[in-house]
């Protein structure tokens, strides 16, 4: 773990209300996919926020999700746009695959929790991974999945990849919320889950869900990886 400064290269828009955060790192950096960080903002307690690319491209970016009443997110951002510095402390969190899997990969994401998912995908196409690879993506609306077309274009350059989203407008027949919509496709789908390795990148209501749906499958709990294992564990 290291307190370093980030150098901020480049502020995006997303979406409306999400913003990709770029950095420029020190060389000797890195961090697994699927970690986190915290920024050192003043004022601003608890910015954590995940890193959303794998490590050995020289750059670090963030997405943060930053509507007008989610004040701590603003605040962050206001920073970002007026400072082209920052401390951080990374890299934390436990969130990620240990060794290549032997089996297929699941991600289970809502909302920003496309930014963890993201570094842990582009770590597997880095480093080959061969098994299937599915990522469920689900948001109240088409609009919350604010970077569709980077998971379609990897299922596109990638024949062990399929990306599902899951919004409504985006599925047939009565919605029933992100949640319930991403634990049904999921149980529709034909996993290998004794085998198979589950990444939930969201709530906990969300993480239990699908860990829940997974387990009655034939998951087995030592291959769920969710930061709420730490920071909302069960009992």
């Amino acid at each position: 773990m290291s307190d370093i400064t980030l150098q901020r290269t480049a502020i995006e828009p997303l979406a409306a209300n999400v913003h990709r955060a770029r950095f420029s790192i020190p060389e000797a950096l890195t961090w697994q996919a699927g970690q986190y960080l915290q920024l050192k903002v003043p004022g601003v307690a608890d910015a954590f926020f995940s890193i959303a690319c794998a490590p050995g491209r020289g750059e670090l970016e963030l997405h943060i999700e930053a509507h007008p009443e989610q004040t701590r997110a603003c605040a962050v951002m206001d920073w970002l746009r007026q400072h082209d510095q920052v401390q951080a402390l990374l890299p934390l969190g436990r969130c990620y695959l240990p060794e290549l899997p032997e089996g297929e990969v699941v991600l289970a994401v809502a909302g920003t929790g496309f930014s963890q998912a993201k570094a842990i995908c582009e770590d597997l196409f880095a480093r080959g991974f061969e098994h299937p690879v599915t990522l469920y993506w689900g948001g109240r609306t088409l609009e919350d999945l604010y970077w569709k077309a980077l998971p379609e274009q990897w299922q596109s350059a990638h024949t062990n990849f399929a990306f599902v989203p899951l919004a409504e407008g985006a599925i047939e027949g009565a919605w029933e919320g992100h949640h319930a919509a991403l634990i049904s496709a999921m149980r529709c789908d034909r996993h290998d889950w004794p085998r198979a390795s589950l990444v939930a990148c969201g709530s906990p209501n969300l993480a239990y869900g699908v860990l829940d749906a997974a387990a009655a499958c034939g998951l087995s709990e030592a291959r769920f990886y969710s930061d709420v294992l730490e920071y909302a564990p069960r009992g």
